[in-house]
């Protein structure tokens, strides 16, 4: 949920709301939810320290039964295609037992979902981007293709139609600014992050939206501008960000302190998002 007043401009997620205008309600709000996701008491509330890019371990020995056919990437020998591919797009280490490898996505996809759905199904071998809810469920998953000349470059299966796809819930602390970005693997370098694995992050709730650096792209500019109308916080990349989105800037040498400083210095809202926001876009976007 998002809080907004049409009054004075305040916006906001309905934790950092509750946090702000109601701390005593807040601490009992927060420890239902922590209840709810972990099935435990915490140690101490307030000293409970999570680590958005670790990977419970319980979880993850949960998640492996569900994609039968899949090898964790970390199970894999270093001159494998697909361990090549994933370091040479910088990704963290802690992730080679996240992230997954299939040599058939056909088969995997048979017993993921069904026979006859996986008809459809290429025969390739594929990096596998498994997509978790809060409490460690796969509800679908991607197939990236290692291929770099495959027209179906990623293929997304979904349990079932009801699953809003959303990467990362598994991951982040609601306890702090949640951001949201476009690609799965673009969320793994960005602190506490959600991915909505579309262009229309706005559909996923979180209090920091981090679009592509596409101000040439129409469709981008449309999103980007619907947001700053509903007054959401946006991520503005200055001029003189060469790169097309955040791994693209890792793979160039960007360090990840420098991004999550680029990205706390350029985030605006309201008025002043869209005077920055109408100076970075060509003309007519």
């Amino acid at each position: 949920m998002n809080v907004n007043c049409k009054n004075c401009g305040y916006s906001s997620s309905f934790y950092t709301f509750l946090k702000d205008f109601d701390p005593g309600v807040f601490n009992d709000y927060r420890l239902d939810n922590f209840r709810e996701t972990y099935g435990r008491e915490p140690r101490s509330l307030f000293n409970e320290i999570v680590d958005p890019i670790a990977v419970p371990e319980t979880k993850a020995e949960l998640k492996s039964k569900d994609l039968l056919g899949a090898v964790k990437l970390s199970d894999l020998p270093d001159d494998h295609p697909c361990v090549v591919y994933v370091r040479s797009r910088k990704f963290p280490e802690k992730f080679l037992s996240y992230f997954m490898y299939t040599d058939n996505f056909k088969e995997l996809t048979g017993n993921f979902k069904d026979h006859e759905y996986a008809k459809k199904m290429p025969s390739d071998a594929r990096l596998i981007i498994p997509f978790y809810s809060a409490f460690g469920d796969l509800e679908c998953y991607q197939g990236r293709s290692l291929d770099p000349e495959n027209k179906m470059r990623y293929i997304t299966v979904k349990k079932h139609d009801g699953v809003v796809k959303t990467f990362g819930t598994d991951r982040i602390d609601r306890t702090k600014d949640v951001r949201v970005c476009e690609g799965p693997i673009d969320s793994i370098f960005i602190e506490n992050c959600l991915a909505a694995a579309d262009a229309d992050l706005t559909r996923v709730m979180g209090d920091v939206y981090i679009f592509d650096n596409q101000y040439r792209n129409k469709d981008v500019c449309r999103l980007i501008s619907k947001a700053i109308d509903n007054n959401f916080k946006v991520v503005l990349f200055p001029s003189n960000f060469m790169f097309k989105d955040i791994n693209d800037a890792v793979k160039n040498g960007v360090s990840l302190n420098l991004i999550e400083s680029l990205i706390k210095d350029n985030t605006f809202q309201g008025l002043k998002a869209r005077l920055v926001f109408n100076k970075l876009k060509p003309k007519g976007s």
